[in-house]
Parts: structure tokens; C-alpha cells; sequence
């Protein structure tokens, strides 16, 4: 069985601990920890590059290095890179950190993981586990409509507009840098509708590669 890959980013050995602690226990996450870096560029590169299925980041990253960024910074730069790919930022200071985060939604307090409440941390992992399986499934299945759409010979107006669609949300979700402007996927722009169409592979084989496994239980 393949297993979700849980990204845990924190300064503080102990709670880097502490965390793994309460995860091993379900044994259905491959767990990798990162420490801050002195630029937060490095950072995001090195965990985009760990083909994560989510990403737990200590709000108070800062707090004991001397750095110029905090978690809900690393939040934003992974969104910002990879629409709604699934994050939590736990904290000891609940308040200050969301008053920063637009989604308090993913705001946890570290007491859920590293205390004793047996049900509070059953609720925990079982919203971290369903972010992963929702976030997978909704990529999926834009990629099995995105790939029955460049299959066809010819497509209708409105189906090269929900091309466009599609591929609009599978880039932000794979890798914002390299998006096609999208007033350029038009009827208006066949040329650069065919390109959609040629490069469908290298979308759908990235797709491929990050979760293609989804069967995870």
C-alpha cells in the first residue's frame, strides 16, 4: 500500500518529536521533517521537490532562528505555487496565527497532536487524512476529463472552453510558474489551443508521478 507523504516543517527538534509521535501511529503517512532556511526560496524549492501529499508547518518558525519569514509566509508561497494543495499550521499561539492566515480553517493548535485527548487527535488525523483524499480526487478527476478531452479529433466551443478550464486548474495545482496566460487558450488563439492539446501528455504525466496511487486506506 503506498502511503501519504507528510511533510512536517519545524525549528524545534523536540517538536519535530513530539509530532512524529502522535503520526507513526497510523500507518498509512511516510513522514519527512524540514528545518527553516536562511532564504524561504530554498525552502519552498526543497519541499516542492519531495512530491508531498501535504505539508504540517509550525507557525512560529522563527521563533528560536534567525530568519526573515514564519509559517503562514510558507503557507502563502506553497499556495501560491500550488492551488489548495493541502497545509496545516499548528501553533502555540492560535490567535496571532490566524489573525495572519486568510483560512483560519487550517489553524491548529499544537495541543490537538501533543496532548492526551485520545478523540481530539482520532478528529485531527482524520480531517488531515480527508484533505489529502479530497485534494487527490479532485485532481484526478480533472485529469481524466482534461485526458478524454485531448483525445478528441475536433472539440466544440464549449468544449475547448472547459479545456481551458481544465488545464487552468491542473497548472495551478502542479506548478503556477509555468501557466499559459489565459486569455491565450481561446478560440481566438487556436494555435495556442493545439499547444494545450500537444502538451497534454507532460500535464498528465506529472499527474502521473505525484498521485496517480490514490489508493490509499
Amino acid at each position: 500500500m503506498n502511503k501519504f507523504r507528510m511533510g512536517y516543517l519545524d525549528e524545534d527538534e523536540s517538536d519535530i518529536a513530539r509530532f512524529y509521535d502522535f503520526i507513526k501511529k497510523y500507518d498509512i503517512y511516510e513522514f519527512i521533517d524540514f528545518k527553516p532556511k536562511p532564504s524561504i526560496e530554498e525552502l519552498i524549492d526543497e519541499i516542492n521537490s519531495s512530491n508531498l501529499d501535504i505539508l504540517v508547518i509550525d507557525f512560529q518558525i522563527n521563533e528560536y532562528v534567525n530568519i526573515n519569514y514564519n509559517g503562514v509566509r510558507v503557507f502563502d508561497s506553497i499556495r501560491n505555487k500550488r492551488k489548495n494543495f493541502p497545509c496545516i499550521i499548528l501553533t502555540s499561539f492560535a490567535d496571532d496565527a490566524i489573525s495572519e492566515s486568510f483560512d483560519t480553517h487550517i489553524v491548529y493548535s499544537k495541543s490537538i497532536p501533543f496532548g492526551c485527548d485520545t478523540e481530539s487527535k482520532k478528529l485531527f488525523e482524520l480531517k488531515i487524512r480527508k484533505s489529502i483524499e479530497h485534494y487527490i480526487s479532485e485532481l484526478q478527476k480533472a485529469s481524466d476529463e482534461f485526458a478524454k478531452l485531448t483525445s478528441l479529433t475536433s472539440l466544440t466551443l464549449d468544449q475547448e472552453n472547459r479545456l481551458v478550464e481544465l488545464d487552468e486548474f491542473l497548472e495551478s495545482s502542479l506548478n503556477n510558474d509555468v501557466k499559459i496566460p489565459k486569455h491565450l487558450k481561446t478560440s481566438q488563439h487556436i494555435g495556442n489551443i493545439k499547444e494545450l492539446i500537444n502538451r497534454a501528455e507532460d500535464i498528465l504525466e506529472k499527474m502521473d508521478t505525484l498521485y496517480v496511487p490514490a489508493e490509499k486506506k
